[in-house]
């Protein structure tokens, strides 16, 4: 599992990350924050899922996209429907009661604009800015609205939440980068 946390400003967008991928009772290192293209994302969950995104050719949105509302329908419209075809057409996708789910959630940069995509591809957006995602994302939350840097609320959460941990990872996406 994981904890990412990631907080938009007026300057970009703060990823950290935790690095500890927990499988089959062993602990391995993971990057859990990437770029793909021009589109940072932060994957929590299953590490096939981070893997098969990294390395995907999703499309990339256009530098014109400024406004909140624009970036928001790229994605629903554009970017989350071709990532759930690239994870389905990779047998990582799960369909339960009719519903599709990724058992990940993902943080993502667009344009200096931060987002949420749950298991399930729901688009979230936080008009303070600021995200938490994974195992630990509640710890991490809670550390956040308490006064927390992101360094400090990832730090917080690998403190109570036994799946997330190691060194800690730091990216920063300047806007319009």
């Amino acid at each position: 599992m994981t904890t990412i946390v990631a907080i938009q400003s007026a300057d970009g967008v703060e990823f950290v990350a935790d690095s500890q991928s927990t499988a089959d009772n062993k602990v391995y290192p993971a990057e859990k924050v990437f770029r793909v293209g021009s589109v940072t994302v932060g994957a929590s969950g299953h590490l096939r899922v981070a893997n098969l995104i990294r390395y995907a050719d999703l499309p990339q949105p256009d530098v014109k996209l400024r406004k909140r509302g624009d970036v928001a329908e790229w994605l629903v419209n554009t970017f989350i429907p071709a990532l759930a075809e690239r994870l389905s057409s990779h047998a990582s996708l799960w369909v339960q009661d009719g519903v599709a789910s990724t058992n990940s959630g993902l943080l993502v940069a667009v344009n200096g604009q931060c987002f949420q995509i749950d298991a399930d591809f729901c688009l979230g957006s936080d008009p303070a800015g600021r995200y938490a995602v994974g195992s630990g994302g509640d710890f991490a939350i809670g550390a956040l609205e308490a006064g927390a840097t992101a360094e400090n609320a990832v730090r917080i959460a690998v403190k109570h939440d036994a799946y997330s941990g190691g060194k800690l990872q730091r990216v920063f996406v300047e806007k319009g980068k």
